[in-house]
């Protein structure tokens, strides 16, 4: 037998570490904008580890008013926006998502990612042109629907833009 322990990180010191860069992964999400919304701190932790381990760039909030806040002080579009479903307060990750892209004068990719199974909920996201996913959902999984939602193009522009 053997033990092993580990300290366990605040959240602050989540904050300030910086992204794990997988050796050999290619760069296709690098730089990529990306909002989570997620009233669950450590969901909304781990789906932003998971984005900053692709190197993007990664807005997080408990609500959408936190996100909105923090998209004021941005002069770029979200290339990406994922929520949960269900948020504090009543409010929905579709009605944040519907406000995010009347915010941005334009239909921005969206997943709502949940751990709601409700078969009428991801009509309705779906009938909203928004990927409905549902948790548990593994790095790869998340990233295959990624990539069929953020256009190859725009990483050859966000590539370009860094570069100069």
């Amino acid at each position: 037998m053997f033990g092993m322990q580990l300290p366990i990180a605040t959240a602050d010191q989540f904050r300030q570490m910086p992204p794990a860069l997988s050796h050999g992964q290619d760069p296709v999400l690098a730089g990529a904008f990306i909002v989570v919304v997620d009233d669950d701190q450590e969901s909304r932790f781990a789906t932003e580890a998971i984005f900053k381990s692709w190197r993007c760039h990664v807005i997080a909030g408990s609500s959408g008013a936190a996100v909105r806040h923090e998209l004021s002080q941005h002069l770029r579009q979200p290339d990406l926006i994922v929520a949960d479903y269900w948020l504090g307060n009543g409010a929905t990750g579709l009605a944040i998502i519907q406000e995010l892209r009347c915010d941005a004068e334009m239909k921005i990719p969206a997943i709502i990612l949940t751990a709601d199974h409700d078969v009428a909920r991801a009509v309705v996201a779906q009938a909203h042109d928004v990927v409905f996913l549902q948790k548990p959902a593994n790095a790869q999984r998340i990233r295959r629907v990624v990539m069929d939602l953020i256009p190859q193009t725009a990483n050859v522009e966000r590539h370009a833009v860094s570069s100069e």
